[in-house]
């Protein structure tokens, strides 16, 4: 029948490849507007993904050409014959043999034959289907699609390899604040890169205040902050200690000289010795008539075993106080 007909094959494959280019190009086209609507959605929310976009083009055209092929341009055998009729000027012969064909009279049967007879007597190079204009029109669509896509990705790029240089060369400044009462030792303005530690700094009070803690939280006195990810001021805090007050500790700018306080355990400020009666005098642990010796050692001793139980390296100035503490009281 007419399906077996050369003429018939050729001009569906034709009216095929006709379908398949316009629905490209429909989907092309689609596709690309919402991949340029993504992309301007992504760059204002995070660049870096923009690329999204240009995955999101490749996934909706390929998915959406073959449902508008088969929605609207698979062909029909009612449309293969009417282009066959007007390209070959058969004047609809080929239309009314597919409305008869279920048609079993005489004359129904006899017009198919009839029109079986002409096609045959046709040579199908005859044929003439030009795809030239809707094929131009999906390579245009297709080369803008290209250049935008491919310019996604460039900026993609570029966006990227901006972000990752901003963030090896990124710095983050740590000041380390002096308040009334004593004073910080070390680096105090420190211009680090980002995530790298700082140097150690110590608090250390003056005569007649002591070291409370930092303005972070942080409670002692020395300190290395690492993996710094924001710039920050941080304050050493000290409070004033009441002199009438004894037994509490308060801190100088200075660690007390340990030959001083040797001296002084044996006599008071004048000279004299204690009691044979083991009778306290006070004075005989006094540094400067202010601060008890053993209270400042006391504190540093405290701090070098919470330092040793959190599994640190004492500084050195802590592992001379510990030793001197232990030469004095040997």
């Amino acid at each position: 029948m007419l399906e077996e007909n050369k003429i018939y094959q050729r001009t569906k494959r034709n009216l095929i490849k006709y379908g398949l280019i316009k629905a490209y190009g429909y989907s092309i086209g689609i596709s690309l507007i919402i991949s340029v609507i993504l992309f301007i959605a992504l760059y204002l929310m995070n660049p870096k993904i923009i690329y999204f976009s240009a995955i999101a083009f490749l996934a909706i055209g390929l998915i959406l050409g073959p449902i508008i092929y088969l929605i609207f341009y698979r062909p029909k055998e009612i449309e293969v014959a009417r282009i066959m009729d007007s390209s070959l000027a058969l004047n609809d012969r080929v239309k009314t043999m597919l409305e008869l064909k279920d048609d079993n009279s005489f004359m129904a049967k006899l017009q198919r034959e009839e029109t079986l007879e002409a096609l045959d007597k046709i040579d199908s190079k005859k044929l003439c289907f030009n795809l030239t204009k809707p094929l131009l029109g999906f390579v245009k669509i297709f080369s803008i699609a290209i250049l935008t896509i491919t310019s996604i990705l460039v900026l993609n790029f570029n966006i990227v390899r901006i972000e990752e240089n901003k963030i090896l060369n990124a710095t983050v400044e740590i000041r380390y604040i002096e308040t009334e009462g004593g004073v910080v030792l070390g680096e105090k303005n420190q211009v680090i890169k980002l995530g790298d530690s700082t140097s150690e700094v110590v608090a250390l009070a003056n005569k007649g205040y002591v070291f409370v803690g930092w303005s972070d939280g942080k409670a002692q006195n020395s300190r290395i902050d690492e993996n710094c990810q924001e710039s920050k001021e941080i304050k050493s805090i000290f409070r004033k200690i009441d002199s009438t007050i004894t037994g509490g500790f308060t801190a100088d700018s200075t660690v007390p000289n340990p030959d001083d306080i040797k001296n002084n355990n044996n006599q008071d400020v004048d000279g004299n010795m204690p009691g044979a009666s083991g009778e306290y005098i006070e004075n005989n642990q006094v540094i400067d008539g202010n601060t008890y010796y053993r209270d400042v050692y006391k504190e540093y001793l405290e701090q070098a075993l919470r330092d040793l139980e959190a599994g640190k390296e004492l500084s050195e100035y802590l592992k001379l106080i510990v030793e001197d503490y232990f030469q004095i009281i040997k």
